[in-house]
């Protein structure tokens, strides 16, 4: 009976239901099955149902199993609405508008476009694999500041030295703590500011002349001018060291940081260890860092660094293969496993794009691997909210697309963003003028949750090499070891143009655009 009906209903639509049903299968094969198999799932058309004019397909990925009506028009018999409701797990028309939600009175339940079938996805795949709790990253600045001069970077130093005055100083502080919630005092305000101005005025007279310096020379300027702003940071925070007396408590006990030569001559192989006291500590604690498995001794033999918690040693090498800058070089270099990846929206999704900002507080990322030596544990460990972290197979014809070549490796990834806007909100993106796109770096010490605390450490490590390891800077100035010399003299490029400006927002709690006329971005 059943059958002599769809039989009559399609003898009597007859041209406009075949065309109408050719515009559904059409539909479902880029809006449903495309999407489903680029997220693994395997989907084929289980009913076709031409009197109705709804086609329902049955999806699968492992144990689960679901199905999906896609309706020509909301406006379908309320019997048939109610047939599917007890067969279907979720129903879409064949309407092109996001988020427009109709709610079927037949039936009971809501339905939305075709154009939102990502969200339906994604809250398969949830089940799948459940949403994750990652760890809280630091804050980026809301607010924004576009700086345009044709020296960007003299712009950028402009609005730093200003704050070597303690009048501007004092303004600031005091703006800060009302934006905190809190009243300022004068006395508190005070002390911070003419902490601020002291540690700005350091920082200028240590960075502002190093790229005319000697290459030694400007790695040590570097280093105490990267320290003299890390100090800058924390006292125009409100809930930073009320005055310079705190900062001088930290570095009583030395700067927090130690290094261990377990293997002379090898430039790459110089140990970096990080301390329970000093002033690392407590700049990684004002980052908000774990620092609770800090040890409290250096480490004196390879045996003892094989005993202390995982990931408060590393070497020179593992902290240079985590800058995505010199990212190149380090590989032409030595080959070494690059310990960040560039995150990108994964293709061929409507999960992809910007539109996968709001897909249920959810964005699908594909993590680019240009060394191809980073495993799943090596993002996982991170501890950032991802889920069905997967590789990509270099078959993929858009593994082509990414211009990885041979040896990289993609992986791809749901990132949770229950709370925010956008995934980079929930995860420590980098950004760099030096650079063409994002990184997510994949830090070789704990505490190094901001790209200014791991130049802080590679800093530290580097003056201590040209400083007070004679034979093995020399073989890098010019011997068996200068292949690293490229890598060392553009990370130095990278950090004097990039430092400042990344500190300066820390300071003021604004993001920095720092361009040249005409520049679009």
């Amino acid at each position: 009976m059943q059958n002599d009906r769809v039989a009559a209903g399609f003898e009597m639509g007859g041209a406009g239901v075949e065309a109408r049903m050719a515009i559904l299968a059409d539909t479902v094969e880029r809006n449903i099955l495309d999407l489903l198999r680029s997220q693994g799932w395997t989907g084929r058309i289980a009913e076709n149902n031409l009197y109705a004019e709804y086609i329902v397909v049955e999806a699968q990925k492992g144990d689960l199993t679901k199905k999906v009506a896609l309706l020509y028009s909301a406006s379908t018999d309320a019997g048939h609405l109610r047939a599917l409701a007890e067969t279907v797990d979720a129903v879409h028309t064949n309407e092109h508008s996001f988020g427009v939600r109709r709610y079927d009175l037949a039936t009971g339940r809501s339905m939305t476009s075709v154009n939102d079938f990502g969200t339906t996805l994604v809250g398969w795949n949830k089940q799948m694999a459940p949403q994750v709790q990652g760890r809280p990253i630091r804050r980026r600045p809301t607010k924004q500041r576009r700086l345009v001069a044709e020296d960007p970077y003299a712009a950028v130093w402009t609005r730093l030295e200003q704050f070597s005055s303690v009048n501007v100083a004092s303004k600031l502080i005091a703006q800060r703590i009302r934006e905190a919630g809190k009243e300022p005092v004068a006395d508190t305000v005070t002390a911070k500011a003419e902490g601020l101005a002291f540690s700005v005025r350091n920082a200028v007279d240590y960075l502002r002349s190093t790229p005319q310096e000697s290459l030694t020379k400007r790695i040590i300027s570097a280093y105490y001018g990267c320290m003299s702003l890390a100090s800058a940071e924390m006292l125009a925070a409100p809930a930073g060291p009320a005055s310079l007396d705190d900062l001088e408590s930290f570095t009583k006990n030395g700067h927090g940081l130690f290094t261990l030569n377990t293997t002379p001559g090898d430039f790459g192989a110089l140990g970096v260890g990080v301390l329970a006291s000093g002033f690392f500590m407590h700049y990684a604690n004002f980052l908000g860092a774990d620092t609770s498995t800090f040890p409290g001794d250096r480490a004196k033999s390879p045996e003892q660094v094989a005993a202390r918690p995982l990931r408060t040693f590393c070497t020179l090498g593992d902290l240079l293969a985590a800058v995505p800058e010199v990212g190149d070089l380090v590989a032409s270099a030595t080959g070494a496993k690059l310990r960040w990846v560039a995150p990108i929206p994964a293709p061929r999704t409507q999960m992809s794009g910007f539109s996968a900002m709001n897909v249920q507080g959810s964005s699908y990322l594909w993590l680019l691997d240009r060394s191809g030596q980073i495993t799943p544990e090596d993002i996982v460990q991170e501890g950032w909210p991802i889920a069905e972290l997967a590789r990509v197979d270099a078959s993929d014809p858009e593994f082509v697309r990414t211009g990885l070549g041979r040896g990289g490796g993609i992986y791809r990834c749901r990132v949770d963003h229950p709370d925010a806007s956008y995934y980079s909100d929930v995860v420590p993106i980098h950004r760099s003028a030096f650079m063409d796109g994002t990184a997510l770096i994949l830090p070789p010490l704990l505490g190094l949750n901001t790209y200014r605390s791991l130049a802080f450490v590679t800093l530290y490590a580097l003056s201590i090499a040209a400083r007070y390891m004679p034979n093995t800077w020399r073989r890098v100035e010019g011997g068996d070891q200068d292949h690293n010399l490229a890598v060392v003299k553009t990370l130095l490029s990278v950090y004097e143009r990039h430092l400042p400006q990344e500190f300066l927002e820390e300071i003021i709690d604004e993001r920095i655009s720092a361009v040249q006329p005409g520049s679009l971005y």
